[in-house]
């Protein structure tokens, strides 16, 4: 038996239920967890909004764990301990990452339910299930556990990148206050029938940013909600998270979702407009369901699913944009944003996967579909420009007859645009480019 090993965190950043720790500490004596801060993460191109990576130094915070910043081969390289990590599904620059911390000698442990059989479709329900229900792995104790010194310190981080972290409402990072999320939720889910509202505070389980970190693992949530919920929450909760791991599957399956559509027929779809992509960004395309998401996107890291929905098919369809263009917008700004969750879903709601090609949302119908109060009050709270407008014009502010816009003091065209698009002209072009290239998309 080897003295002691490292157990490297990529992501999993919690010491509960980790398959590489657990296999560390059956093989070895003593355990240095290590994270290495990967300088690539921190440029323009890692995709990565500074609350997003204060969270991630929230959960490091609570961890106890070595720090080393440098490139993850360079470091790897230079330890002649054994060291375990947990696979995970990841774009390609973790694939060649981790291919290279393999030639390195680092052991990839199975931990995360997924599967990396030659045929991982073939009984893929089946092994999932039995993942969710396995034993969970326990915590090692604390004379396992060794923390080595170390320079590097997460303030320096955030002063060598300069750090801003200027969203709001962001739930804060780590293993406790992940255990509080999970058991307020466990008590209060409020989760069926309220999902595909637009606030905050019903039909969300405020799990996913924890997930997505790993400091709670998806097996945990999965056996705590089976032995805590029943009925309608218990199902949609349970599909929630088979849904999570369906999605990392199959970015695990092809990385290239997050490149390009994974139809080749449906590639090369889509124009950028310069005019029509700032409108977007903005909040100001004159269709107020459509500018509230995308102001709370940017101004909070968050959009419920059915928002994250109308978002992609309202750019990719509507607006013609290139879809990559939007997925890679709202992957920077998401404090959740899981990969294999948001380059598929975007593929699939941008009409780039094949199926369901023909789904368009319709960001009017989408508030008179909603509860009408809650969508009132999530508008106005994010387009400040309409707070003065009567409730039942907010679906379509510039058919608000003139004397209504006088009497409440807002102009629109002024205070608020008019539509960059007309909807039904935009949604007949959308099917005119989309009925061009169904059948071969049908054969792909």
């Amino acid at each position: 038996m080897t003295d002691r090993a490292y157990v490297l965190h990529q992501k999993n950043l919690r010491h509960s239920d980790h398959a590489a720790i657990a296999q560390a500490t059956q093989n070895h004596d003593e355990v240095i967890p290590i994270f290495i801060f990967d300088p690539h993460f921190y440029q323009q191109d890692g995709l990565a909004c500074d609350s997003r990576l204060h969270f991630m130094h929230q959960c490091l915070h609570d961890l106890t764990v070595t720090l080393y910043h440098d490139d993850p081969i360079t470091v790897t390289n230079y330890i002649t301990d054994p060291i375990y990590t947990i696979h995970t599904a990841t774009g390609r620059y973790g694939m060649k990452r981790n291919e290279k911390l393999h030639q390195n000698n680092v052991t990839f442990v199975q931990g995360d339910g997924l599967n990396r059989s030659e045929n991982p479709r073939q009984e893929w329900s089946k092994n999932i299930k039995e993942y969710l229900t396995g034993t969970r792995y326990d915590r090692p104790s604390e004379d396992t556990i060794t923390l080595l010194e170390s320079d590097v310190t997460i303030q320096e981080i955030e002063d060598t990148y300069d750090i801003r972290p200027d969203k709001t409402n962001v739930p804060s990072g780590g293993r406790a206050n992940a255990l509080r999320t999970l058991h307020e939720f466990l008590r209060e889910p409020e989760y069926w029938g309220h999902i595909s509202e637009p606030t905050r505070h019903k039909g969300v389980s405020d799990l996913s940013t924890y997930l997505k970190f790993g400091c709670l693992s998806v097996r945990e949530v999965y056996q705590n909600v089976q032995k805590h919920l029943s009925g309608r929450d218990k199902n949609a909760i349970t599909s929630r998270l088979y849904w999570n791991l369906h999605y990392k599957q199959k970015l695990l399956d092809w990385a290239g979702w997050m490149n390009k559509a994974v139809n080749p027929a449906l590639r090369n779809m889509g124009t950028y407009n310069k005019n029509k992509w700032n409108a977007l960004k903005n909040g100001k395309t004159g269709f107020p369901m459509i500018d509230a998401a995308s102001r709370q996107l940017q101004d909070t890291g968050w959009l419920n699913f059915r928002n994250r929905a109308m978002l992609a098919t309202f750019h990719s369809n509507l607006l013609n944009l290139p879809w990559k263009l939007g997925a890679d917008w709202m992957y920077y700004h998401l404090i959740d944003a899981e990969a294999g969750i948001n380059y598929t879903q975007w593929q699939s709601q941008s009409s780039r996967v094949g199926t369901n090609l023909y789904r368009i949302y319709n960001p009017v119908k989408q508030f008179h579909d909603r509860d009408i109060e809650q969508a009132s009050k999530w508008i106005k709270k994010y387009i400040p420009e309409l707070r003065q407008l009567p409730n039942k014009h907010l679906a379509q502010p510039e058919k608000t007859p003139l004397h209504i816009q006088d009497k409440h003091n807002i102009q629109i065209g002024n205070d608020y645009p008019y539509p960059i698009i007309e909807y039904e002209q935009a949604r007949h072009k959308a099917r005119n480019r989309l009925e061009q290239r169904e059948q071969q998309a049908k054969q792909e």
